[in-house]
């Protein structure tokens, strides 16, 4: 159940002659006196094979899950923005199929509140032709452990982008993950951009690539995977935000246990309410 959680990691064409905004780029910053809500529902499906040597026995684990995250942030000024986070976890779903002679399975359910989450956003540089930002994210350990991980979870990122013509902003972005409790960290690098079509409608897709130290319980391993989101203004500064990601993990090991992960595949799609205010 723990390498499954870690991956709960995120399109009806409207036209309009208002022109609103959002602060959702990866590198917008909240104006002093400015506040932002978003609350989103996801769904996402994974699934991996794994080998019990001592056994032996081999199996298969998939989960169902079904989160809202809702959040709010505010800008202070000075290209300072602060946030907070709670996601609810509606259904959690984890079977394992033994493969055995006849099948056999068990599977866990979980639901509640997940972690707390404090996030800052500082604004490095701020010209047209160029933005750089630092942030980071906290993950408070606040939740029932059998519904998020026991972990306190420390978040840091850099991001910058740039612009090429009127409607096209590609970006990158570095983020570490430090976790505590023998987890083993993350380092991410992700690239990407968004397109505006329209006033009212913008596409951002994003690609990514990933390594996750070994833990006290499980060696190194990598992912990949991408994502797109669409960005629909039903109002001014009202925002439907439809997206959807792939994410695959490469095979790795238990350190204290001989059991083998296969590679895990998870697949998610989410529907976002965005208010600008």
């Amino acid at each position: 159940m723990k390498r499954i959680a870690f991956s709960l990691m995120v399109l009806f064409f409207l036209t309009g002659t208002a022109f609103a905004e959002h602060k959702l780029f990866i590198t917008d910053v909240l104006d002093a006196g400015q506040f932002e809500q978003l609350s989103t529902i996801s769904y996402s499906y994974a699934t991996y094979d794994f080998t019990n040597n001592a056994i032996p026995l081999t199996g298969t684990a998939t989960n169902h899950n079904v989160t809202g995250h809702f959040s709010i942030d505010g800008g202070l000024g000075k290209g300072i923005q602060l946030g907070v986070g709670l996601p609810v976890i509606f259904h959690d779903r984890t079977k394992f199929d033994y493969h055995t002679s006849p099948p056999s399975s068990n599977k866990h359910t979980n639901d509640g509140l997940g972690d707390i989450s404090l996030f800052g956003k500082f604004r490095l540089v701020n010209d047209d032709a160029f933005k750089l930002v630092a942030a980071v994210n906290v993950k408070f350990n606040t939740s029932n452990d059998a519904v998020t991980s026991d972990t306190t979870d420390i978040a840091p990122y850099l991001a910058a982008s740039t612009r090429v013509g009127e409607d096209l902003r590609p970006y990158a972005v570095y983020q570490a993950v430090i976790r505590n409790h023998g987890v083993g960290d993350s380092h991410v690098l992700i690239v990407g951009a968004e397109n505006k079509f329209s006033p009212r409608v913008s596409l951002d897709g994003d690609v990514f690539a990933a390594i996750h130290t070994g833990s006290d319980f499980v060696e190194t391993n990598e992912s990949f995977g991408g994502g797109l989101s669409l960005y629909l203004e039903l109002a001014d500064n009202f925002y439907l935000i439809p997206s959807t990601s792939v994410v695959a993990w490469t095979p790795t090991d238990r350190k204290d246990y001989p059991v083998h992960f296969d590679t895990e595949v998870a697949v998610s799609g989410a529907l976002g309410f965005y208010f600008l205010f």
